[in-house]
């Protein structure tokens, strides 16, 4: 390649001219290996920062949502927690029985015993008892609201509607009640009646919003 370059009828100029070009060359070639080096490691930085940056942003959502869960968490064990249960007071006729189920007296009244298992204050707004296609049971005219501490109960005889259910009917309690800082609450117990159509058996209950969605 050098011999086809340069050649002996070449004047001290021509040789000077040559090898100069071939400098040139030479040189451009290594500045082109180095720019493609530095694109390429610069590709890499930006590929890194990049993985770096999702890799951030995942930390930062899942510390988001940990700290959501763990605000949530806090709430509920400042919160009221108002049930509807037998009322210890009220037993059957052999003291040593465990305590009567929530029941109808006289064919007027549920007796029954307010408490408040939760943490938190809580004011009882209303207490309904809806049976099977949706009859409501308990007199909604008739009912004061009820203040319970934390961990308080009161002993309550709610006013039932000419309207009553036979054995085995399932029934849906719910308890609306207001929490110190205005949050509207409820809870909804699952039920049944046993016995002679006049005890009412809890199954199952939960803590729930009783807020309504606003309107846009």
């Amino acid at each position: 390649m050098l011999a086809s370059f340069f050649s002996p009828h070449m004047t001290i100029g021509d040789l000077i001219v040559g090898i100069g070009t071939l400098a040139l060359a030479v040189l451009t070639g290594c500045l082109a290996w180095q720019t493609k080096r530095t694109a390429d490691v610069a590709a890499a930085s930006i590929e890194l920062e990049q993985q770096g940056l999702e890799a951030a942003k995942q930390s930062a959502a899942a510390a988001n949502a940990s700290a959501k869960a763990a605000m949530i968490e806090v709430e509920a064990l400042t919160l009221p927690f108002v049930v509807l249960t037998p009322d210890p007071t009220k037993r059957l006729t052999n003291p040593r029985l465990a305590p009567a189920p929530i029941r109808r007296v006289d064919n007027t009244h549920v007796e029954a015993l307010l408490l408040n298992i939760g943490a938190g204050a809580a004011i009882v707004t209303g207490v309904s008892i809806v049976g099977d296609g949706g009859v409501e049971l308990l007199d909604q005219s008739a009912q004061p609201q009820r203040p319970l501490a934390p961990q308080g109960s009161e002993s309550v005889r709610l006013q039932t509607t000419p309207t009553w259910l036979a054995f085995g009917a399932q029934l849906t309690m719910s308890i609306k009640y207001q929490a110190p800082d205005g949050r509207r609450l409820q809870t909804v117990t699952m039920a049944s009646l046993q016995g002679t159509g006049d005890d009412i058996v809890c199954h199952s209950f939960g803590r729930q919003s009783d807020e309504k969605p606003q309107s846009r």
